[in-house]
C-alpha cells in the first residue's frame, strides 16, 4: 500500500516460499547479504484486474543492491490489467398510448408483445442499444534493477509483462417502442472495443560476471 525501503541491515534472512507483492509501489532492498532459499518479488499476481472503471496500475520499480547473496530470487514485474468497459447506454423509449405515455398503468392495459401485423406501417422499428464502452488500458510492466558487488550464489529469474487492456463493455439495451396495438424492443448494442495493452519496461543487472539491461 506504500513504498518500501529495506536498508541498514548486514544480512537479510527470508524463509522459503515468501512472496512480496508491491502493488506497483517502489520496493528497495539494500544489504550486505541476502539469504533467500526461494523469494519472489512481484508487482501484481498474473491476471490481476483493476477495480471498476479504472485503468490498470503500472508495475512500479524494484531496486536490489547487495554485496552478495545465496538462494533464488524471482522478480516478476507485471502491469495490472485494465477494467472492463462500461455498459452502453439504453436508447430512450418511444411510447405513445391512447391511455397515457407509460407502458403499464392501472387504467391502461399493457400492449401486446407483438405488434398487429396489419398496422405495421404505423409501428416504428426500435433502435438497437448503444455500443459498450472501450475497455480500460492495462498498466505498464515496470522496471527492476539489481546490483551485486561481489561473487555470489544467488540465482535470479526475471519477468517483464505488460498489463492487458480490459474487455469491451456490454452493449446497451435496445429501445422500447410501444403503441396501443403492440410493443417492440430493439436488440442489444454491440460489445465495446478491448482496451489498449500497457507498455513494457526494463530489467538491469550488474554483478562481477555480467552487466546488461533488457527492455520489452
Amino acid at each position: 500500500t506504500s513504498d518500501m525501503d529495506i536498508h541498514d541491515y548486514r544480512r537479510i534472512f527470508v524463509d522459503t516460499g515468501v512472496v512480496i507483492q508491491t502493488n506497483g509501489f517502489l520496493f528497495k532492498i539494500s544489504a550486505d547479504q541476502l539469504l533467500a532459499p526461494q523469494l519472489t518479488i512481484q508487482s501484481f499476481v498474473k491476471n490481476d484486474i483493476a477495480n471498476y472503471a479504472l485503468s490498470g496500475k503500472n508495475g512500479g520499480q524494484v531496486q536490489i543492491q547487495l554485496r552478495s547473496g545465496i538462494g533464488i530470487l524471482n522478480i516478476e514485474m507485471r502491469g495490472q490489467n485494465g477494467a472492463k468497459g462500461l455498459v452502453g447506454p439504453q436508447v430512450p423509449s418511444d411510447v405513445s398510448l391512447a391511455c397515457g405515455t407509460v407502458i403499464i398503468k392501472d387504467d391502461c392495459q399493457p400492449p401486446n408483445y407483438e405488434p398487429n401485423i396489419h398496422d405495421r406501417p404505423k409501428f416504428p422499428q426500435p433502435k438497437e442499444g448503444h455500443s459498450g464502452g472501450q475497455g480500460f488500458p492495462g498498466g505498464n510492466s515496470g522496471s527492476a534493477n539489481v546490483i551485486i558487488v561481489e561473487e555470489h550464489k544467488l540465482k535470479i529469474n526475471h519477468l517483464l509483462e505488460a498489463g492487458l487492456g480490459g474487455e469491451g463493455g456490454d452493449g446497451g439495451a435496445g429501445q422500447i417502442v410501444a403503441r396501443d396495438n403492440g410493443r417492440l424492443i430493439g436488440g442489444f448494442g454491440s460489445t465495446g472495443l478491448r482496451g489498449s495493452n500497457g507498455q513494457g519496461g526494463n530489467y538491469c543487472i550488474k554483478d562481477p560476471e555480467m552487466n546488461y539491461c533488457i527492455s520489452i
